[in-house]
C-alpha cells in the first residue's frame, strides 16, 4: 500500500511540475498539433514581455481545447496595493490580449475571434521581496479572469485556503484605474 501511494505520488508530482514548465521546450512542430504550437508561442512571446516589464516570473499556463479561453500565471515578489496590482493585471491582460488578436496563424481557431477580455486570465501569486508568504490585509493572490478582477488574502493559521476575496467588475476596476491615474476611463472596453 506504502509503495502505491509512493507511486501515485510521483506521477502527481510530475504532471504538476510540467503545468508549470515553460512552453518553449515544445517549439511548433509536428509532436503537438499546430494551434496548440501557436498559442504557446503566443504565451512564450507575451511571458517574455511581461517578465521583463515589471520583474514578474512565468509559472503556468491554462489553455481550454477549443481555444476559448487561454490564461497566464506568474509569480511577483513585491509588498503590492490593490491599486498597483490592478492596475499591472488591466495591462498584462491587454498585452496578452493583442498578442493574441494579432496572431494571424491563430484567428481561425479562436472561439470567439476577436478574443475579449471574458477569454483571457493573468493570475499572480503574490510573496514579499524575500519570497516569503504574505498574509491578510496583504493580497496573496491577484487575479483578472473572464473578465473579472479579484483579490485574495489567506492567515498564517490557515495557508491553504482563502481568508476573503475582493471581486471587482471589469468596469469598476477600468474606473478605479481612470481614478487613481486622473484621467478619464475609456468607453469601448474590448480589445481587438
Amino acid at each position: 500500500m506504502k509503495k502505491k501511494l509512493i507511486f501515485i505520488s510521483a506521477i502527481l508530482s510530475s504532471l504538476l511540475l510540467t503545468s508549470f514548465i515553460k512552453t518553449d521546450l515544445f517549439p511548433l512542430d509536428e509532436r503537438i498539433p499546430e494551434p496548440d504550437a501557436i498559442v504557446h508561442e503566443i504565451m512564450d512571446e507575451t511571458f517574455a514581455i511581461l517578465e521583463k516589464r515589471y520583474n514578474i516570473h512565468p509559472c503556468g499556463t491554462g489553455m481550454n481545447g477549443k481555444f476559448e479561453y487561454l490564461e497566464l500565471s506568474f509569480q511577483m515578489c513585491d509588498n503590492i496595493s490593490q491599486g498597483k496590482v490592478r492596475e499591472i493585471l488591466f495591462d498584462c491582460s491587454q498585452e496578452f490580449l493583442k498578442r493574441i488578436n494579432a496572431n494571424e496563424k491563430i484567428q481561425s481557431y479562436l472561439k470567439p475571434y476577436p478574443f475579449e477580455q471574458k477569454n483571457i486570465g493573468i493570475v499572480f501569486f503574490i510573496r514579499d521581496e524575500d519570497n516569503q508568504d504574505v498574509f491578510d490585509p496583504k493580497i496573496c493572490c491577484a487575479a483578472i479572469e473572464r473578465g473579472v478582477f479579484e483579490y485574495r488574502t489567506k492567515t498564517k493559521e490557515n495557508r491553504f485556503q482563502y481568508k476573503e476575496t475582493r471581486k471587482e467588475t471589469f468596469e469598476q476596476a477600468l474606473t478605479k484605474i481612470a481614478q487613481a491615474q486622473n484621467i478619464e476611463p475609456p468607453k469601448e472596453t474590448k480589445t481587438r
